[in-house]
């Protein structure tokens, strides 16, 4: 016999005992191949595998010559649960969240909707059941020698695989959920000195920022959802046509060889702390989404302060040396009695887009900001912007007794509203800042 075809009885055989995994159209075909001695078996031929459980019935295609490696990835995975929270003060274990392999890693998402009237891309994702296998929105992104490809995935998959060899199913649920989504994050190398740790590290990092790449351009988010043996359907969807075609929509990022950059992890896990709150928990989203804005914050500041001496040094001459001293130190008093608010102000001014704005901030929030007043002008509106944002924080952020409302602050009520203004504008500032030279940037030091 064939030591190829021997190597892949062995393979099945493994599959099936192991990983409860079975192919019977390759069974046939092996048999096929004894009775008619084919030379060989074609390399490039594909096989449907599904999990041997009642009422499962998603399957996985692969290629014969692929058969093996899957396998030899497949003894190399791993589910790890999502950290456990320092703040929980009950026990709860936390549930699985990570699929961590050799060659990937998956992360278990559920999707949600930035604008409910909108769901054309939901209806698009849910009709291209075909394409799961291959992922949807794919990018790459290259970071110190390593291409990191990211997508988006839906039902069989390894976690599932593992999920099943967990027993994590009963006669009401099966080890794949229809509307299970992975971010899958695909790695060409990777340093083998790393710990499990080490290298899951990096990988939060990827798809940290791939999913600030597709949330900012396809108006979804996308939220951890660790699987537990027992979970529920979150999220159901009528199946109809969908109006638009959001294959030939481009996906792209800025932050591709950005993402190891001065202040970026930190950016992109506040961002990522404050999409996961943004359904449950809307003050604390507008905390977050703002504590981004305030660091960003500081390199406005310092670009626009290091813009005024230049704008100085440009204007001096020989004889106005004492002037040009005096308006340095003027300078820099400006600079340092600068209020958290002010700066607030400043970083939407320099970062934010007022006509993107202008098409999603909410009538209700519009006119609580007087956004719609004719007699004021976009730079104005921007810094009114900007000051809600500043005295709405507060006012959470200081909820006492004795605090004074300034007239600025978003009423609860009109919190769902506000985050999603908020959010628009701290992705444009997070991009603002990933364009900006690391030598400009202020950041937190690494410990």
């Amino acid at each position: 016999m064939d030591n190829s075809i021997q190597s892949t009885i062995n393979a099945l055989q493994v599959l099936e005992e192991d990983y409860n995994l079975l192919s019977d159209d390759l069974l046939l075909y092996i048999e096929d191949y004894h009775l008619s001695k084919f030379k060989k078996i074609n390399d490039n031929h594909s096989f449907e595998f599904y999990l041997n459980i009642s009422g499962c019935d998603d399957s996985y295609t692969i290629q014969y010559k692929d058969i093996i490696l899957f396998l030899d990835e497949l003894k190399t995975a791993e589910l790890i649960k999502k950290a456990k929270n320092k703040s929980k003060t009950t026990n709860d274990e936390e549930g699985y969240l990570y699929c961590l392999t050799s060659q990937r890693c998956l992360v278990r998402i559920e999707l949600h909707l930035n604008n409910e009237s909108n769901n054309e891309i939901l209806e698009y994702i849910w009709e291209k059941e075909d394409k799961f296998q291959s992922g949807l929105f794919e990018i790459q992104y290259h970071e110190k020698g390593i291409i990191y490809t990211c997508k988006l995935i839906k039902n069989f998959s390894i976690f599932g695989v593992l999920a099943a060899k967990k027993r994590m199913y009963d006669s009401y649920n099966n080890p794949f959920s229809a509307d299970e989504f992975f971010i899958e994050v695909e790695f060409n190398q990777y340093d083998k000195n790393d710990t499990k740790n080490e290298k899951l590290a990096k990988i939060k990092e990827i798809y940290k920022a791939y999913i600030f790449d597709l949330s900012t351009q396809l108006d979804l988010d996308f939220i951890e959802s660790p699987k537990f043996w027992d979970w529920n359907n979150e999220f159901s969807l009528q199946n109809t046509e969908p109006k638009k075609n959001f294959e030939q929509q481009a996906i792209s990022t800025i932050l591709s060889g950005k993402i190891s950059s001065k202040g970026m992890s930190d950016i992109l896990d506040l961002y990522y702390q404050a999409i996961n709150t943004i359904f449950y928990d809307k003050t604390s989203a507008i905390l977050k989404f703002t504590k981004i804005i305030e660091y960003i914050s500081k390199t406005v500041a310092h670009k626009n302060h290091y813009q005024d001496i230049k704008n100085q040094l440009d204007s001096m001459d020989n004889s106005s040396q004492i002037n040009f001293i005096k308006e340095l130190d003027k300078i820099y008093s400006e600079y340092a009695k600068k209020t958290d608010k002010e700066r607030i102000r400043e970083t939407i001014l320099e970062c934010c887009d007022f006509n993107k704005l202008d098409a999603v901030i909410s009538r209700e929030i519009k006119n609580k900001i007087h956004w719609n007043r004719r007699n004021i002008n976009e730079l104005e509106k921007l810094k009114g912007l900007g000051s809600c944002i500043a005295d709405t924080r507060n006012s959470i952020a200081h909820a006492k007794a004795n605090y004074k409302l300034k007239g600025n602050e978003i009423p609860i009520v009109l919190h769902e509203q506000f985050t999603k203004c908020l959010k628009i504008c701290v992705e444009q500032c997070i991009k603002w800042y990933a364009n900006i030279p690391e030598n400009e940037r202020i950041y937190t030091e690494e410990k």
